[in-house]
């Protein structure tokens, strides 16, 4: 029987984003494929943090310490390690590089990248979080057993870009997190959520490093010419959210753009539901 060690912290920041989802769908998913797999998860201490509902029946061990104090001492010196009962299990999972847990003499370490923007666009980082990011991927390229790369593309970035054993990277492609089977009546959701038609519509974190101030300007243009859609953002607010709701401020209410905030037990509009539209491409990213 395998047993795995977890990690899931990103499930309780802010704005999950990308990763969040990551977590949500794949923790299920393997216990699901095996039935006698020893699953147990673990976290860094958070203010009010609570399990999730997929969580519950599983083994949830908070550590004694938070991100702040955890992540560069794992990242820059592989301490401290796992409490026994994590470190007695055979294998660890980072889902994202920005944290690597030390794994234990004997046991084998996980990690996924699912891309390197903050080498492409560092600029559009913290710097708490770049620098974070930086010293977990050399972590990860020194220490991980095994390295996921959710694309081709992010695999060919670890290899040119880091000292990284070609063995150790595998490519793994997300998926689609539901199919329109099981994303539920779309013009019902589409109502309850007074979503204008017709409409543009992106999902993701809103922060500036999606491109998504281009995307409002570039709206506004089109609009200007008489597009009839309304442009609707869906999803939390991330990193220097300020410049994005600054930028559509600027036209005030009249300005075409919608909100849509998600919020525990609520999916957005299913893919089917969209008009169709060009892709806007976001900020340079390896993902």
């Amino acid at each position: 029987m395998t047993s795995v060690a977890f990690h899931v912290d990103p499930v309780f920041f802010q704005a999950p984003g990308g990763t969040g989802t990551y977590i949500r769908h794949l923790v299920p998913a393997l216990v699901r494929q095996d039935p006698g797999l020893d699953l147990k998860l673990f976290q860094s201490r958070f203010e009010d943090a609570s399990p999730e509902r997929w969580m519950r029946s599983l083994w949830v061990e908070e550590l004694p310490h938070g991100i702040r104090w955890l992540y560069p001492r794992w990242n820059l010196t592989g301490r401290p390690p796992l409490p026994a009962a994590l470190a007695s299990l055979e294998l660890v999972h980072a889902p994202s590089s920005v944290a690597v847990p030390p794994a234990a003499e004997g046991q084998k370490l996980v990690v996924t990248v699912h891309d390197l923007a903050f080498l492409v666009v560092p600029h559009v980082f913290p710097t708490l979080w770049r620098n974070l990011f930086r010293i977990g991927l050399r972590a990860t390229v020194r220490r991980a057993d095994a390295i996921v790369a959710v694309s081709r593309n992010t695999a060919e970035d670890l290899l040119s870009r880091t000292r990284v054993d070609p063995a150790k990277v595998h490519v793994i492609p997300e998926a689609a997190a539901a199919s329109p089977e099981e994303a539920g009546d779309p013009d019902e959701a589409i109502a309850r959520l007074k979503v204008p038609r017709p409409y543009l519509l992106f999902v993701g974190t809103l922060e500036p490093r999606k491109n998504m101030v281009r995307l409002i300007r570039a709206y506004r243009r089109a609009a200007a010419t008489g597009l009839p859609h309304a442009l609707v953002l869906a999803g939390a607010l991330g990193w220097r959210h300020q410049t994005l709701l600054r930028e559509i401020a600027l036209y005030g209410r009249g300005s075409g753009c919608r909100f849509w905030r998600p919020w525990p037990g609520v999916s957005p509009p299913s893919a089917r539901t969209r008009r169709r539209c060009p892709r806007w491409p976001g900020t340079p990213r390896s993902g």
